[in-house]
């Protein structure tokens, strides 16, 4: 049946759906744009923040490099540091690549503080084999506490105080006056009240030394090393030898030149040497640039200056 009312009905009934339709999708291109809006601020503060933590690494593993440089000269093979509290991804990402070895793992809490006290101690007494055994045997005394295994662990020192009363009995002779002092005052009011505390997480370092014909050693981690190795060790020997030259001559100031040398895969693989010379006599190569030999001698406190002519390079060390 043909009805007016029903067609204006029905008009009225499609433009109100069609504007609700058209609310509707301007409501949902809305969301759209703000969806994309958040997101890209997320993608914006996200990159942001991995911006700061890879800032942050490289600061810190500088920092981990220099202490690595100083252990080494030293002659350790290793060094902990503490697990950063924020950007240990960005951190344990930067020492990777910029080749260290490394593992994860933790303090030993109140354990190494007893051994500290014992060992304080021990180096009062008066020099004796019997001393050297019961030193050994305090230390093998140190034992935790048998307990459930989801519990931090705990330390007794009874078995210590045990090996410190045979000592007393038998090796009397032994406590110097000064050694007793330390015993009564520190030692045993420690053990009877040992503090409490907890292991932390570290980050172990750890190096060999290199092995020219086998790896290439060209990055800061591998640094302490080459430093450990032969050809590193005999080259920071001369390198101290030159310049205590130069100190007994008045100076503040030792100049080496670096020379490329030919590839000899025989004797340093496929690492590209450099031989530093000094007043005209080479004194040893090195695999590394000018550039990280350079941060090599900062770390060990020198001044430093990289120098620059006629193609051949070349590094103050001042002190």
């Amino acid at each position: 049946m043909l009805s007016k009312e029903l067609l204006r009905r029905r008009t009225e009934e499609a433009v109100h759906r069609i504007e609700q339709e058209r609310l509707r999708e301007e409501e949902r291109l809305r969301q759209e744009v703000k969806a994309r809006e958040l997101e890209e601020q997320k993608n914006r503060q996200l990159k942001a923040l991995q911006l700061r933590e890879r800032r942050l690494a490289k600061r810190m593993v500088a920092e981990i490099f220099r202490d690595a440089v100083i252990a080494a000269n030293r002659g350790d093979r290793g060094l902990s540091v503490p697990s950063p509290p924020h950007a240990s991804d960005a951190v344990e990402q930067e020492l990777r690549e910029t080749g260290f070895r490394f593992f994860r793992t933790q303090t030993r809490g109140v354990e190494a503080h007893i051994e500290a006290h014992v060992r304080n101690f021990f180096a009062a007494v008066s020099e004796s084999p019997i001393a050297t055994t019961y030193l050994e045997r305090a230390l093998g005394a140190l034992t935790p506490v048998q307990q459930d295994s989801t519990q931090p662990e705990e330390w007794t020192a009874e078995a210590v105080l045990d090996v410190l009363a045979e000592l007393e009995v038998e090796g009397e002779e032994l406590i110097n006056e000064r050694a007793r002092e330390y015993l009564d005052r520190s030692l045993y009011p420690f053990l009877h009240n040992l503090p409490l505390v907890e292991p932390e997480p570290v980050l172990q370092l750890a190096w060999k030394p290199a092995a020219l014909t086998q790896e290439l050693v060209e990055l800061p981690g591998h640094v302490p090393s080459w430093m450990c190795c032969t050809s590193g060790s005999w080259l920071l020997q001369r390198v101290n030898e030159c310049a205590s030259q130069a100190a007994d001559a008045g100076l503040h100031e030792a100049v080496f030149e670096f020379i490329a040398v030919p590839l000899d895969e025989e004797r340093w693989g496929g690492n590209a040497m450099s031989k530093l010379v000094y007043l005209g006599q080479p004194i040893g190569v090195t695999p590394f640039n000018t550039v990280l030999m350079r941060s090599m001698f900062k770390a060990l406190g020198f001044e430093t200056e990289r120098l620059s002519s006629n193609g051949l390079e070349a590094l103050r060390l001042s002190w």
